[in-house]
């Protein structure tokens, strides 16, 4: 019995020894089934792009705003995608028969879709621009998520010359040069070639048309020019700004009005004046010297006989 007991603890020593010697260092490796299915964070679902089909927005004017929404996420689908667009300013709205909420649907991990919104301006709108806000909501991995993005739709009746100043002299003489000074700068980074002030009014047909000559991207200018007045007396000029912005539109820019007391004495007139009278004293003079010679040569002669 000794002999069987002392050889089952050298067996069972055996065993165990066998067990702790193959179980160090042995690396344990996890079948697909045992790894977990989603490697990845939740999606995110951006605004990858926008455009306005039609260029830019209009006061008055129905547009559609083109959005490209992208699962930025390369693991992970997006699904039950919806959005609604707004605009803080309330300037931009849905189009009749349209509501500002539209379903999406899924987005597969890096997919792309491009969703066309119709929208309406405001009838009051006057700015440069409006703001188009788009609210993403969606799941992913059985969250909930959101995201919102703004955007800045251009509009047409944005202008790509400020004009910062005009000052026209409030009294002329007729006939002569009065001064027209404008300051004025090109918002855009394009230069624009054919920027015209055009005068309506009593004017010389020269100075009814005032080339500003090339207005470059950036740049700010302030122009002296010369117009000349034919008529004389209380007289109102218009002044408007023309040019072909960077969209190739004609632009036709409302100056404003100018009322200048012309006086009908005009500098030529004076010159004129002042010429005769020059002519009329020397004329004096000669003859005087002449009379005066006349009289020497008469004594002269009288003191000979």
């Amino acid at each position: 019995m000794r002999r069987l007991d002392q050889l089952y603890k050298i067996l069972t020593g055996l065993v165990m020894s066998f067990i702790l010697i193959f179980s160090v260092n042995v690396p344990v490796y996890a079948t697909e089934e045992d790894s977990p299915k989603d490697l990845s964070f939740n999606s995110v679902v951006e605004v990858e792009s926008y455009s306005v089909e039609e260029g830019y927005i209009e006061a008055g004017k129905e547009a559609t705003v083109n959005l490209t929404l992208h699962n930025a996420n390369r693991n992970t689908a997006a699904n039950s995608i919806f959005i609604s667009v707004s605009s803080n300013s309330g300037m931009v709205y849905p189009s009749y028969g349209y509501d500002n909420q539209f379903y999406i649907g899924s987005l597969e991990a890096d997919g792309s879709a491009t969703v066309s919104i119709p929208v309406v301006v405001n009838s009051t709108f006057k700015s440069d621009y409006a703001d188009f806000v788009c609210n993403i909501v969606y799941v992913s991995s059985g969250k909930q998520i959101s995201n919102t993005s703004t955007m800045i739709l251009p509009a047409r009746g944005s202008n790509t010359i400020i004009v910062s100043a005009v000052d026209v002299s409030a009294h002329a003489n007729l006939n002569s040069k009065s001064l027209l000074s404008i300051s004025y700068y090109n918002k855009s980074s394009e230069n624009v070639n054919d920027a015209i002030l055009r005068i309506d009014g009593n004017l010389s047909d020269t100075t009814k048309a005032i080339d500003l000559d090339a207005v470059l991207g950036g740049k700010t200018y302030t122009k002296d020019c010369d117009i000349i007045f034919t008529q004389g007396g209380e007289q109102t000029i218009s002044i408007v700004l023309e040019y072909t912005d960077i969209n190739g539109d004609s632009i036709q820019q409302d100056l404003g009005t100018f009322k200048v007391t012309v006086d009908e004495t005009s500098e030529a007139t004076l010159t004129n004046n002042s010429g005769n009278v020059v002519l009329k004293t020397i004329g004096r003079i000669i003859a005087f010297l002449a009379f005066a010679a006349v009289i020497f040569s008469t004594i002269m002669y009288i003191k000979k006989r």
